[in-house]
């Protein structure tokens, strides 16, 4: 009976990319829907530490004290009958009242005190490396510019209002004295005025532009609220070598920030500043005062007449105190304020200068900075000129930035209350009754950004490092271990004359599981040949035999999978391989019907060749070349995701396997598992958007060449052989499933930086 036979069919390969292998790895990777979890817990993490505790502080932790228009009570500082000690909040109803009826008086003027924000720069700290002081100069500015945005957008006070005015207690920058460039010093203030922006005075209640409550689309042309700006010893200097050097630093303190020295009036209250630096300089005691003659002619004549408003004395180096005296509970270091100085500057002012400001300018209240260290301090033996009782009390400020040597930055709230006579007073008399002024304040903090990284982000790295790093060490150990007692076993074997075998048909490599002969997949599926086992002779026969049974018990161990597995082909009756052991290990992956002895030869198992009679070859085979499939005898194509479809032949039943032989088993149809995939397939679909990755091509090669770099030592060192190569491999594949982990951290740590930035 003649035979038809059909042409091959060249069928296009499917364009679907095969799935990729993945590679052995010496612990499984974590779950994905554990990994998930764990990576939305980090990013909830650095989020709250980087954005929402600062929130926190400044809209919960922290608010204006308006407690006379809330409460009724003001603070009196005078000293209670027979104590030392002030007599503290008492019933006051009188602000509350006006704020009852609508009076503005009754509302406080809200100021943001801040000292020493000392903006770092190249010139800062010059016994670190370059990459230390750029590292810092980029760390401080974030936190500055985060706690900056924060504070002025919600501070807010008990009967509402936000930030009314802003005053800088001093040391704006850190390297002023030392920039002597004039256009590096013009970027040094423009990059000061970019970090702290003074909000709108459309916000300000004290504003006469005021849109607090109403929409408006020009707010953008509304100036920014009131500012003082104090010099600091690190913006003028202090004891210049020259008195031309000295004049010069003031002059362009003044073209930049405003006056050295002034006095301004805010609700009531006359808010004086001085230059402190100058009172420390002989100069300014000699003759007229010299270049300070301006200064200290205007002191002498804030010391006459009769003060009739309550004062505020700004000065950036805070008031001479005798020694051990006590600065309160806000502070953060133990150690009190002490009298010391040095090159360019001094922790106090002398006694001479203290008591000369305090007896001219007769304040009620003295702010102060300098310190970075929150104080607060009562002069004793010094009263508020209005009542002649209230001891003067004078409260420094910790510095705004995160690299002054404070754990937690700070700043201040200041409400200040206007005139008001007694409650009960007519209206007609008010201008006759004597008018009382008040205030209230709150010490505030800031988050720990040092504390953060370093208790919490350098920890948990290290904790998601020895986490994936110490089981993939054992594991490694292990293999050491197993392969020592196979040499030993070894030794003991040869010594008998006999050949050993390891357990389970594979070598000790102490993690991979992996066998002694490396072959390639056609050939591992096809038992190595066929009839290997057949070609070798004499007393090792046997033995060889048995080792290609072993070797083919592994693969079907390794490839469960792959077409229902090398026992699934022998069931039905499909063998693989020819029988001879002579075909090249790439050329075929399936057998072809007309093999040895035409269309109706029953199929052989290449090891066994035991027949079954009632089961014959489909009407065509696959033929692989190279890497494209070829299809002979039937007009069926294979499967487009790469699986092989038999056809059916009239006298055969139906053969078919879907199963794509290189992909993983298929996931789970639950939705928690589907859930899980979600954020890789939204990655896969943002990483397959063309002009996506064609605009962070640039960045993504410039990581890639960074993470290079830095693995080279572990990639060099997992290339190595015996302990060497594996404990680095262990370090190579700890560091990159950490970095599985913490990668959308790291995005949502730059996300918030940018959303500050813009």
């Amino acid at each position: 009976m003649n035979r038809v036979v059909s042409s091959p069919v060249i069928r296009k390969p499917s364009l679907a990319p095969l799935p990729r292998r993945r590679r052995t790895t010496l612990t499984p990777p974590l779950p994905p829907l554990v990994l998930n979890l764990v990576r939305a817990l980090v990013v909830l993490l650095v989020l709250w530490s980087e954005h929402l505790s600062f929130r926190f502080a400044a809209s919960y932790s922290c608010r204006f004290d308006d407690t006379p228009s809330v409460k009724g009570r003001v603070w009196d500082g005078s000293l209670a009958p027979g104590t030392a000690t002030p007599a503290g909040w008492t019933a006051d109803p009188r602000w509350r009242d006006a704020a009852q009826r609508g009076d503005r008086r009754g509302t406080p003027f809200h100021v943001l005190v801040v000292a020493d924000p000392q903006l770092l720069d190249m010139h800062s700290y010059p016994g670190r490396n370059w990459a230390l002081r750029w590292l810092g100069v980029r760390i401080s500015d974030a936190y500055a510019r985060k706690a900056w945005s924060v504070v002025t957008r919600l501070s807010r006070g008990k009967s509402g209002g936000g930030v009314d005015a802003v005053v800088w207690l001093g040391d704006l920058l850190d390297s002023a004295i030392q920039t002597v460039d004039s256009r590096e010093y013009a970027s040094y203030v423009h990059r000061f005025h970019l970090l702290f922006p003074l909000p709108r005075a459309s916000t300000s209640s004290f504003s006469a532009l005021s849109t607090r409550g109403a929409s408006s689309s020009s707010s953008f042309l509304v100036p920014p609220i009131p500012s003082i700006i104090v010099p600091g010893n690190h913006d003028l200097g202090l004891h210049r070598s020259s008195t031309s050097l000295a004049a010069y630093g003031r002059e362009r303190f003044a073209e930049a920030f405003g006056p050295t020295w002034g006095v301004r009036e805010w609700n009531g209250w006359e808010v004086v500043w001085v230059d402190s630096m100058a009172l420390l300089e002989d100069e300014f005691w000699e003759g007229d005062g010299g270049q300070y003659a301006g200064m200290k002619r205007w002191i002498d004549e804030l010391g006459q007449g009769h003060v009739t408003s309550p004062r505020i004395l700004l000065t950036h180096i805070p008031l001479y105190r005798p020694d051990g005296t006590s600065c309160g509970r806000a502070r953060e270091h133990s150690r009190p304020i002490a009298q010391g100085a040095g090159l360019n500057y001094q922790n106090e002012l002398d006694p001479r200068a203290s008591q000369y400001l305090l007896r001219t300018v007769r304040p009620s209240v003295v702010y102060s900075g300098d310190d970075h260290d929150a104080c607060v301090v009562r002069h004793d033996g010094v009263a508020s000129p209005l009542d002649g009782v209230t001891p003067v009390t004078e409260t420094t400020v910790k510095a705004f930035s995160m690299a002054m040597g404070v754990r937690r930055p700070g700043y201040h709230l200041l409400s200040l209350y206007g005139p008001l006579a007694p409650s009960g007073t007519p209206p007609e008399e008010e201008e006759d009754a004597p008018l009382s002024f008040t205030y209230t304040q709150s010490n505030c903090v800031l988050p720990d950004a040092l504390g953060t990284y370093l208790h919490v982000y350098l920890p948990l790295s290290l904790s998601f490092l020895l986490f994936f790093l110490v089981p993939k060490l054992a594991v490694v150990v292990r293999g050491a271990v197993q392969r020592r007692r196979y040499a030993r076993r070894s030794a003991v074997a040869r010594a008998n004359g006999s050949t050993p075998r390891p357990a389970g048909g594979g070598g000790f490599d102490g993690a991979r599981n992996g066998h002694r002969h490396k072959r390639s997949l056609s050939a591992t599926l096809l038992g190595g040949g066929g009839g290997g086992s057949a070609r070798r002779s004499g007393a090792s026969g046997s033995a060889a035999a048995a080792e290609e049974d072993a070797d083919a018990e592994d693969v079907e161990a390794q490839f469960p999978g792959l077409l229902g597995g090398t026992a699934h082909l022998d069931a039905v009756g499909f063998g693989l391989g020819g029988g001879t052991g002579e075909e090249d290990e790439d050329d075929e992956l399936l057998s072809d019907g007309d093999g040895e002895g035409g269309p109706g030869l029953p199929l052989a198992h290449h090891h066994h060749h035991h027949h079954h009679p009632g089961m014959r070859t489909p009407g065509g085979h696959v033929r692989r070349v190279s890497r494209v499939w070829l299809w002979e005898g039937s007009g069926k194509a294979p499967s487009p995701q790469g699986s092989v479809s038999l056809s059916s032949s009239s006298r055969g039943g139906p053969l078919s396997t879907s199963r794509n032989p290189f992909s993983s088993s298929s996931s789970s149809s639950s939705l928690l598992a589907r859930l899980a995939h979600l954020p890789s397939l939204a990655l896969d679909r943002l990483a397959n958007n063309t002009p996506l990755r064609a605009a962070l091509r640039p960045l993504y090669r410039a990581l890639r060449s960074l993470w290079r770099k830095a693995a080279a030592p572990f990639a060099r060192l997992a290339g190595g052989k015996g302990w060497a190569g594996q404990g680095g491999q262990a370090i190579a594949e700890a560091v990159g499933e950490t970095g599985e982990v913490a990668w959308p951290a790291v995005v949502a740590w730059v996300a918030v930086g940018v959303w500050y930035a813009l």
